[in-house]
């Protein structure tokens, strides 16, 4: 019934999470689902004491964290509740019992060059029973508070370097009210801490090297291609003649080239413009 009641929460939760997330940053902070929380003293502590008192816009940003951390947990693939120690060990029981049943009239039940491998799947199934993680007896454990803490403890270390047991549980109360600091202590191990301070420093340098390469992008984009110094084209009649005589002094074939020079040194007589250089 808890748990039944505890989820009927957390979807109604949900709902005004998507809600508040579709609003704009003002009103977000004009929003009833974000005073909601101000109203809690341990938030407001949180806040004076921390980054996120330097401003509403940072505050904003937190709320907007927990409102993600909540969807999370329904957008999450669903994970079923782990069994018990005694359920395990109870299928453990029911295998051995039924192998047990069966090696006693086996040549009945299973043909002999069958019996090596059908009995080895007891064995595998002892092996595989024997490794599955389980839960302690009585209350399930709540898989999607578990989510909503991992979730918000990472985006809070993210922004500001701590893990604040109190905030998380305060916040983790609208929904499982029963949360406690220590509850969130228990979830937030040493190997979940580790595992989150690498996840940061990963995505921190990470967005370095892709703000520096995007830096070294813009600065060799915004230096102006390097010109090469301008030829001075032929203006007059003289220099557009001389500029032809230099080409046709680099034909390759001796012939072709007296010949072109030849013929350059006529057109220059006729249009009036004697050669620079002494006739042969």
């Amino acid at each position: 019934m808890i748990v039944l009641e505890a989820n009927e929460t957390l979807r109604s939760t949900c709902e005004e999470a998507r809600h508040f997330l579709r609003l704009g940053q003002a009103d977000k902070a004009g929003s009833a689902w974000y005073k909601s929380f101000l109203d809690q003293p341990t938030v407001r502590s949180f806040f004076k004491r921390s980054v996120f008192g330097k401003g509403t816009v940072l505050q904003v940003t937190a709320i907007t964290q927990v409102a993600l951390a909540f969807v999370a947990c329904v957008d999450d693939e669903p994970s079923e509740l782990l069994p018990t120690a005694a359920a395990v060990q109870a299928v453990m029981k029911r295998a051995e019992a039924f192998e047990s049943s069966l090696l006693a009239e086996t040549s009945f039940w299973v043909p002999s060059q069958l019996q090596a491998s059908f009995f080895g799947q007891f064995k595998h199934l002892h092996d595989v029973a024997s490794a599955v993680k389980t839960r302690s007896a009585g209350r399930p454990a709540f898989e999607e508070r578990r989510t909503f803490v991992l979730h918000l403890a990472r985006a809070l270390y993210e922004m500001c370097g701590d893990y604040p047991n109190k905030f998380i549980a305060t916040v983790a109360a609208r929904v499982w009210e029963d949360t406690e600091s220590r509850a969130v202590r228990k979830i937030l191990t040493d190997v979940e801490r580790a595992s989150i301070a690498r996840y940061v420093d990963d995505k921190r340098r990470q967005t370095a090297e892709s703000e520096n390469l995007a830096h070294l992008v813009i600065a060799r984009a915004s230096i102006p291609p390097k010109m090469l110094p301008a030829v001075a084209l032929p203006q007059t009649t003289s220099e557009i003649f001389q500029a032809m005589l230099a080409l046709a002094q680099r034909i390759p074939d001796e012939t072709d080239r007296i010949v072109a020079v030849d013929h350059l040194d006529m057109l220059r007589r006729e249009i009036g413009l004697e050669p620079d250089h002494p006739a042969e």
